[in-house]
């Protein structure tokens, strides 16, 4: 009743007063109300109730004695770490660091390990390092093992082995070691990448001269290390030697066991998985659900990532804010803005602390800024609100900032940010550092800049302070070197490519999750360059060499072998890629009972997911040789296998089509298409992302969901394929640059593109900026009608209508002994009739182009005389 009638601030004042006899129970959860509810929960609503916990208790400096806020402070973290909102608590901590206010060293602690239940890394070293540098060495021998198994556990999720040795060597002098302590520096080992490590430690306390007799969650914490190594023979090894050991497996294991699968991209697998679980008796956990959640956006497939999150609610799942923000990723992989911003709006609607978003969940807002192309200033103005709001910025966001500042070539601006990465880096407190990401952005800035005498200082001094490069950092290198306007570029590249590779240390691809994706990073730059130059055999050798590391799935590497075969005009070369990757495509989309769960009849066909965009592009560059080569019924076949897969046809296939029923001959064909399918498809999506001329800003939504049909069941509509061209995947560096560049163009010449906003726009909403630059971005074109598509189109009716006969294109093989053409007035009449928007719309680009040309002709003849 206090909370309701006199607010937050009248309900601590009150408990603050009477601390000696109410306030020193509050944070005890035994203690209970009358009605049988614990006295913390009934204050949740109080807590709930403060926006900027920071600025309430930077507000309350001057009022009272040291001693009340110090109680104010102790009181406002507990609830807020009970209450499953660690960053609020944090912000309490900072607000009171700043007055001089000390917290007592169990609460810090407990706020550590509540921070790393969260993801907030940076702010448990923080805490951590801040209690060591003010307080003096526990005395309590209680407060001293739990001091130590804190830092064990922090080093421990952040990987760092040396630093866990240490505090797991303190507890062994103290002889406090126990299992879980033991479990906690298996975990180390396993989340440093340090499979050795791991089993040295596991055999000397549960092998055969160990006293110990191990867990589940111990085998648990070496099967992650070999999952996170993708040393797959070890994971089989030590599953077997649990079950031998009489050890049945749980969540944990069934949790990493599913992750290795979606990783290896065996969805099916994780469905059956899923499926023992029930079978078994066990809840699904959360964890399960956000883990292939975010492997389905890995697939770039929110669509199915959606079906998911779905099925979760139907068996009675809850999402938190972890789930949810794996939810947004997917969709901002994926390159949906659209639903990375309802999941974003729907998060901060939510009326509890632990539900609103974080510093996780802004950097991914970020994300969408950087992905899209939208200018450095909206990316600034974000960093500003989450100043406001008391969130603290995380590595990551110094790293997303800078990329942002590099793409639109604003280096000076990186540069300011990379210094004050590196002021904060020497701070030990800080839990900052000066990551090899953050060098990578760098050094690709500098050499997209042309400045290249700066990127290769900086790599010169990466590598003096023994920081291995990366993947993105040789692929950056590979890609500048690779450029057609490098001279000398493809020896170049070529050159440090096979260096890299003939490298003694081979851990930067062999020790991740993917060797064979890292491996096709670095070698799609110098394939994309010979694959131009129609040199497939020399591409085939790259190809291979990530094939045998198991890159056979990389369909996106394969889409540049096929298109190396397409320049060489080797039908055969290209017929194998593709068939392989349509068997691949297909297998991988079968999800078995992932997304519907066990209900369906037993004799019901299974819903599959579509498979990858990628294959959209290998269908277009197949389609294209072949039409070349006069295959022109097999291109029929294909088209129709593909169909019957459920991938559906973005608005490249659909435009390849157009100019592949052109060399058939089939012209009236090809007409239909752009009057039936691509016109009236663009004018669906222009209509659903630009909304309508009085719509107005749509304030945050109830539902995180984008997509109302079931995700493995439908065609991709206009609404998915309009906004592929500001995919991650479609917008590299300088595109995103480009892309800002077109959309301040666009509005400034056409602002009535712009949605119209209230006048009095809600405090947290951060998305407008962002609202606009997606309804005038270039994805709001995707689906036109390609401009050499218009040339060809135009050309062919510029043909008949001067009665000339369109016939077949003949290549290898004469397809069309029997083909009779139409009468060109005959099917110049049909074309008219059947198709006048397409007719209207390409004789109006005639006259333009005439009036163009007219005018070039007049000035040049004025410049002549």
């Amino acid at each position: 009743m206090l909370t309701i009638a006199h607010g937050a601030e009248a309900v601590l004042s009150f408990l603050v007063t009477h601390w000696p006899a109410i306030g020193k129970f509050v944070c005890n959860p035994v203690i209970r109300l009358s009605n049988g509810q614990a006295l913390r929960e009934a204050l949740y609503p109080m807590v709930d109730g403060i926006a900027f916990p920071d600025a309430f208790v930077a507000g309350r400096a001057g009022e009272g004695d040291t001693k009340a806020r110090y109680r104010t402070g102790t009181l406002l973290v507990s609830l807020f770490i009970a209450r499953r909102s660690p960053h609020d608590a944090f912000n309490v901590f900072d607000a009171l660091n700043v007055q001089g206010i000390h917290l007592p060293a169990t609460q810090l602690l407990s706020l550590t390990r509540a921070l790393l239940r969260s993801r907030a890394r940076e702010l448990a070293i923080q805490v951590f390092e801040n209690l060591s540098r003010t307080q003096s060495p526990p005395s309590s021998r209680t407060i001293l093992f739990t001091y130590h198994s804190t830092g064990l556990k922090l080093y421990a999720t952040l990987g760092n082995v040396e630093r866990a040795a240490y505090f797991f060597g303190r507890l062994e002098e103290h002889g406090w070691v126990n299992k879980p302590r033991i479990a906690q520096m298996l975990h180390a080992y396993a989340m440093g990448s340090d499979v050795n490590g791991a089993i040295e430690l596991f055999e000397r306390y549960f092998g055969r001269d160990g006293s110990l007799t191990a867990e589940v969650y111990h085998y648990t914490e070496v099967i992650l290390a070999h999952e996170r190594t993708n040393k797959v023979q070890g994971i089989r090894h030590w599953l077997e030697r649990m079950v031998q050991a009489g050890i049945e497996p749980d969540r944990a294991v069934y949790s990493i066991m599913a992750r290795h699968f979606v990783n290896q991209r065996e969805l099916k697998s994780v469905a059956v998985l899923l499926d023992q679980m029930i079978d078994r008796g066990f809840k699904l956990p959360r964890e399960v659900f956000t883990t292939v959640i975010h492997a389905l956006g890995q697939r770039r497939d929110p669509r199915a990532a959606e079906a998911l999150y779905t099925r979760a609610l139907e068996i009675g799942v809850k999402p938190d804010r972890m789930m949810n923000a794996a939810l947004m990723d997917a969709h901002v992989e994926a390159g949906s803005w659209i639903g990375a911003l309802r999941v974003f709006d729907y998060m901060m609607n939510q009326s509890s602390h632990q539900d609103r978003p974080q510093a996780h969940e802004f950097n991914t807002l970020i994300k969408v800024y950087v992905l899209s192309g939208a200018p450095f200033s909206g990316v600034r103005n974000i960093l500003r609100r989450m100043e406001g709001l008391g969130i603290k910025p995380t590595l990551h966001t110094f790293s997303l900032a800078l990329q942002s500042a590099a793409d639109h070539h604003y280096m000076d601006v990186a540069l300011g940010l990379y210094r004050r990465l590196e002021e904060l880096a020497r701070d030990d407190t800080s839990g900052f550092e000066v990551s090899v990401y953050a060098r990578t952005i760098m050094i690709s800035g500098y050499l997209r800049a042309g400045r290249s005498s700066k990127a290769r200082r900086m790599y010169e001094e990466m590598l003096a302070l023994g920081i291995k490069p990366t993947t993105p950092t040789y692929n950056a290198i590979i890609h500048r070197l690779a450029r057609p306007t490098s001279w000398g570029g493809l020896t170049h590249s070529r050159r440090y490519l096979d260096d890299v590779m003939s490298m003694e240390d081979k851990s930067w691809y062999e020790e991740t999750r993917s060797p064979a994706r890292e491996l096709a990073t670095v070698h799609a730059p110098v394939m994309n360059r010979l694959a131009r130059e129609g040199r497939a055999q020399e591409a085939q050798e790259l190809y291979d060499t990530v094939v045998k590391a198991g890159g056979a799935h990389e369909l996106g590497i394969a889409a540049i072998q096929l298109n190396a075969y397409r320049n060489a005009q080797d039908l055969a070369g290209a017929r194998r890629i593709w068939e392989r990757s349509l068997a691949l495509a297909v297998r991988e989309s079968e999800t078995g009972t992932l997304l519907h769960g066990a209900q369906l009849d037993a004799d019901a066909p299974r819903p599959r997911l579509r498979p990858t965009g990628y294959l959209r592009a290998l269908l277009s560059i197949y389609m294209d040789l072949l039409s070349r080569l006069g295959h022109h019924s097999e291109v029929a076949k294909v088209w129709a296998t593909v169909q019957e897969t459920g991938a559906g046809f973005d608005a490249h296939n659909w435009n390849h089509l157009v100019v592949v029923l052109i060399r058939a001959g089939e012209v009236f064909r090809a007409f239909s298409v752009v009057e039936r399918v691509l016109l009236p498809t663009q004018a669906r999506a222009r209509a659903i992302i630009r909304g309508t001329s009085g719509e107005e800003y749509k304030p945050p939504l109830d539902s995180p969901l984008t997509f109302a049909r079931d995700a493995a069941a439908v065609e991709p509509d206009p609404l998915e394929a309009a906004e592929a061209a500001n995919r991650p995947d479609s917008l590299t560096g300088l595109g995103r640059f480009f892309s800002a560049l077109a959309a301040r163009r666009i509005a400034r010449n056409h602002p009535h593109l712009l949605p119209k906003v209230p006048d009095q726009v809600q405090p947290g909403v951060f998305e407008h900026p962002l609202e606009v630059l997606r309804r005038i971005a270039p994805g709001f074109n995707e689906w036109r009608v390609h401009s050499g598509v218009r040339r060809v189109l135009t050309a062919v009716l510029t043909h008949i209508s001067q009665g000339k006969v369109v016939l077949p294109l003949q290549g290898e093989v004469d397809e069309s002994p029997d083909f009779e053409p139409p009468d060109p007035r005959e099917l110049l009449l049909a074309i008219e009739r059947e198709c006048p928007v397409t007719v209207s719309q390409l004789q109006f680009m005639m006259r333009r182009r005439r009036r163009v040309e007219g005018k070039r002709y007049r000035r040049s003849r004025r410049t002549r005389f």
